[in-house]
């Protein structure tokens, strides 16, 4: 049986993408939206993701193994990964929005601070 998507709701856990010792390299979001998310936006099947449990790191002033196999990140290296993280998140609402003809719309809720998780609220078609 076809399925037929009108909205895909993404849980998270994309950060391992950002570290340059990973399978594929070093990718960046829009390097994630190219390659593999972006044929649903293309279909006109609008995609959010949120934060999963994995996609943020505390910034410890220690340097930290954040995945098994790779080497211990600066919290240089940390802000960056949470960087790449939140610039995902905030991509897949923008992309969304327009990839749904209106039927999609959100606020965003911006961190306090310098660095920090972005909040969404999105209502699609009614909900």
């Amino acid at each position: 049986e076809k399925v037929d998507p009108k909205l895909v709701i993404h849980g998270g856990d994309i950060s391992h993408m950002w570290s340059c010792e990973n399978y594929w390299g070093c990718r960046s979001a829009d390097d994630e939206f190219d390659d593999i998310w972006g044929q649903l936006y293309e279909s006109g099947v609008p995609m959010i993701s949120g934060f999963g449990n994995h996609d943020w790191s505390p910034v410890t002033g220690v340097n930290q193994v954040l995945w098994p196999g790779d080497g211990a990140k600066t919290d240089n290296d940390i802000n960056e990964i949470n960087r790449m993280s939140s610039s995902f998140v905030q991509k897949s609402y923008e992309k969304a929005k327009a990839a749904s003809n209106g039927e999609l719309t959100y606020t965003e809720f911006p961190a306090s601070g310098d660095i920090g998780q972005s909040m969404y609220k999105a209502k699609f078609r009614g909900l």
